[in-house]
């Protein structure tokens, strides 16, 4: 009777704790839309001044990789190394669409997809029919960003449900073995002990879930102890 009951405990908790430990591995993190601060004597900095600083600054950088690189020396025709508002494009033989990550300038812009920029075969940067005017397709940057964060916020409150779960049927499980006394052994005592572990594990990957994963201002604060808790918890 003992042995049975044991299994069955085994079987019902450990998966659990298994699936949503693989689920919680899956969540990206992503920050917050709002950030509380203290009132500042230092001058107000507003998302646009930020974003405009980014692009002043990748401006600079393009303009000064483009004087050192050195003068395009392959045959045939292509297009001059430009700098189109948001990205530096190098020099591209004609008739070739050259692609890069878009830029994090924009919230809702995504890095990992990416922009293009096509070079026709007369060597000239592709005009837009509309305004006629040198145009680089940036369409993907922001096609499927909606649902990404959707797809995070579900993984997000997945990972927390999940854990919760998780910890309660641990507790259910540790409270049988604590109640049926004829249960303790030696075997009995690891299995406290590793369901104990998981208990603890999953508390404080929900505190890393809720204070840690919203806030990327405590990252900035202190990155080196957010580190060793990631490192903990994995």
């Amino acid at each position: 009777m003992e042995k049975i009951l044991l299994k069955v405990l085994m079987l019902v908790t450990l998966p659990v704790w298994l699936f949503f430990l693989s689920v919680q591995r899956m969540v990206p993190s992503f920050t917050a839309t709002v950030n509380y601060t203290d009132p500042t004597l230092e001058p107000v900095v507003t998302e646009n001044s930020v974003i405009r600083q980014k692009i002043i600054d990748s401006q600079f950088k393009c303009y000064e990789r483009m004087n050192r690189a050195p003068p395009y020396r392959k045959k045939g025709l292509f297009c001059n190394r430009t700098w189109d508002g948001w990205l530096c494009w190098d020099d591209t033989p004609a008739g070739r669409i050259t692609a890069q990550n878009c830029p994090d300038y924009f919230p809702d812009f995504d890095p990992t997809e990416r922009a293009s920029k096509y070079c026709d075969e007369t060597g000239n940067w592709f005009r837009h029919p509309e305004s006629n005017r040198t145009w680089s397709n940036y369409t993907l940057c922001n096609s499927f960003t909606s649902e990404k964060l959707k797809m995070a916020f579900i993984l997000y409150y997945m990972a927390i449900v999940g854990h919760a779960l998780s910890i309660t049927s641990l507790l259910i499980s540790l409270a049988i073995f604590f109640y049926f006394k004829s249960l303790s052994c030696q075997r009995i005592t690891l299995h406290k002990n590793l369901f104990f572990s998981y208990v603890l594990n999953s508390m404080f990957t929900i505190a890393h879930l809720i204070i840690v994963v919203p806030n990327p201002g405590l990252v900035k604060r202190d990155p080196v102890s957010i580190l060793l808790s990631i490192f903990t918890l994995k």
